[in-house]
């Protein structure tokens, strides 16, 4: 108790002290007062400022009971889980529900709900099942004809499981007809005798019954007086009056405007990224998740789908590292996301939920912590190619296969790639600043290296092949190439500002469209000139990716906010937001 009621006070003294110095610039930036004058005013509302604040940090702390984490989520197998059977369709979030509240009565459970990167679903599924010691199955329409939960009963009752069903909704299975079950239809959660049965099968002490709540008059412990309060009020004035004058003086002498302020330090290693369906219902969203503090901080990965139309996001599906590149498979059926610092490819299947189903791992993947795997597809799907930035190699691989080739090696990192419109070429952007090009047919890098801008982040092709299109991220150019002569033909600054950051072609016109992460802006310029088609389009914080539409008509621009990935869509025939960025997912918090 001392150390929550310490950590009040502290937040009470840091909101005030912040409190203290906008007050500060208020009184000088917009009121015109000089730094004395304005000191005396902040002084004078420090009284209000402290007062609220030192009154909660008074208050008596209630100390509710800590709510333990879901366990088990598509990790590692865990021996005597419970093993929760159900249907992503209908049953995902009352599993959920279900396997959190088993974990509140100090019940191990395990669900499907996420895949470690690398591991192959069916392997870990039929050993959590061998070691699980019971088997919960919710029972709902969707699950009664899921091939999945099918195979999993039958393999439960092979392996002697015992069987406890919860109808969810539809009606009770046929294949657990001899076995009792409980309804669940109205949304509950299991009751006392259901989670007395598992934590026996568990082999743990089952969960104690509800405690009444104390009576009224049940003393809750002194509590400060009227008085005491503003005693505190008063001292934490004090406090302030002493120790905020060195703030003031430290931030009188600091510009007033925010802008051009160092990005967050996570920022470079959170760059989301969005491709497109090919029939354009869906975006993808790769998501970098930063946790700054709690039981395991650091980052993981996500898959976001969000419906083009409705501008719907689903949940994300998380995976247990950061998510570098996606791409699609040209039958939109499945999506390939590369790891950073693993060097797994994770496979996912593609529709309103994405969900993964497997990978593959690359033969010897060099961690790059500062460059994130970029990937480029054959048309057939038959070869992928996958960026190794710390061994400066590329990876050719048979997705279908999980095969791996021989690495192709460069003489520098590869930041980006695309693939010519024949697929005969791979045209790769490497961090020295040179574009490279290898023969897809043998796998061999040809002669032709094209000297850009100093840290090549992006490469595009037009429509036809016959031009590239670099975004020299340290130079603040784009620089155009004719891949038939291997030379630049022109090298053009973007209106939208400086730190080029990604660019994409025109699929039905000669436009390139650029985005300027340091101004929060994209441009579009004519492909044969580079002149700017209009004045910078404003998009949101920090543009990390662009993705066109599959007609064209629509740009998609992902931008990282303060703690949201945002989506903003330009009107590529207008060049103008039709859309303002709206949130899909988060990628920051505590």
């Amino acid at each position: 108790m001392p150390v929550r009621r310490l950590v009040r006070w502290l937040i009470a003294l840091g909101v005030t002290a912040a409190g203290f110095v906008v007050v500060l610039w208020i009184a000088g930036a917009w009121g015109g007062l000089d730094r004395a004058t304005a000191l005396s005013v902040a002084l004078a509302a420090a009284p209000l400022l402290a007062g609220p604040f030192a009154w909660w940090a008074s208050q008596p702390i209630e100390v509710k009971p800590r709510r333990t984490s879901a366990t088990g989520a598509g990790g590692p197998v865990k021996p005597g889980a419970v093993f929760v059977c159900y249907s992503q369709t209908d049953g995902r979030e009352y599993a959920q529900r279900l396997v959190e509240n088993l974990a509140e009565a100090g019940i191990p459970a395990w669900m499907d709900r996420e895949i470690v990167s690398g591991q192959r679903w069916t392997r870990t599924i039929e050993e959590q099942l061998d070691a699980c010691s019971a088997v919960v199955v919710v029972m709902t329409p969707a699950a009664s004809k899921s091939e999945w939960v099918g195979r999993e009963i039958l393999h439960a009752r092979a392996a002697g499981k015992e069987i406890l069903p919860l109808l969810r909704s539809g009606r009770p299975f046929f294949s657990l007809a001899d076995v009792h079950y409980e309804d669940v239809t109205t949304g509950s959660l299991p009751g006392p005798q259901f989670l007395s049965r598992l934590a026996d099968l568990a082999g743990i002490a089952p969960p104690a019954p509800p405690q009444d709540a104390p009576p009224p008059d049940t003393p809750r412990g002194p509590r400060f007086t009227v008085r005491w309060r503003y005693v505190a009020a008063a001292l934490a004035v004090v406090v302030l009056a002493i120790g905020i004058r060195a703030i003031v003086v430290y931030s009188a002498g600091r510009q007033q405007s925010n802008a051009g302020a160092a990005p967050h330090p996570a920022y470079p290693y959170a760059r989301p990224g969005v491709v497109v369906s090919p029939d354009g219902q869906w975006l993808y969203v790769t998501v970098n998740y930063h946790l700054a503090s709690g039981d395991n901080p650091g980052w993981r990965g996500a898959v976001v789908a969000v419906d083009a139309q409705t501008r719907v996001a689903s949940d994300p599906f998380w995976f247990v590292a950061g998510a570098g590149h996606g791409i699609v498979s040209p039958d939109g059926k499945q999506m390939y996301v590369a790891v950073d610092n693993y060097g797994v490819v994770n496979i996912f299947q593609l529709g309103a939920n994405p969900m993964g189903i497997g990978g593959f791992e690359l033969p010897a993947p060099t961690a790059s912590a500062d460059t994130h795997r970029r990937m480029a597809i054959s048309d057939d799907g038959r070869r992928l190619y996958v960026a190794d930035p710390g061994a400066s190699a590329i990876w050719p691989a048979d997705p279908h296969e999980d095969a791996v080739g021989k690495a192709i090696t460069l003489h520098d990192a590869p930041q980006d790639m695309v693939m010519s419109p024949d697929g005969t070429r791979l045209y790769v952007a490497v961090r020295t600043g040179y574009v490279v090009t290898i023969d897809t047919a043998t796998g061999k890098t040809l002669n032709d290296y094209v000297g850009v801008g100093d840290d090549p982040r992006a490469i595009a092709t037009s429509r036809d092949g016959t031009r590239l299109y670099v975004a020299n991220h340290g130079s603040d150019t784009i620089s155009t190439i004719d891949p038939r002569r291997g030379t630049v033909i022109r090298q053009f600054r973007p209106a939208c500002g400086t730190k080029p950051i990604a660019v994409a072609a025109g699929r039905l016109t000669n436009h390139v469209y650029v985005a300027c992460e340091n101004a929060d802006t994209v441009t579009a310029a004519d492909g044969a000139t580079g002149a700017a088609l209009g004045p910078p389009i404003k998009v949101g914080e920090r543009p990390s990716s662009l993705a066109l539409s599959p007609d064209g008509t629509r740009l998609y621009v992902v931008t990282l906010g303060a703690t949201t990935v945002d989506i903003a869509i330009v009107d590529t025939s207008t060049n103008t937001l039709v859309v303002p960025p709206f949130a899909v997912a988060t990628w920051y918090g505590r």
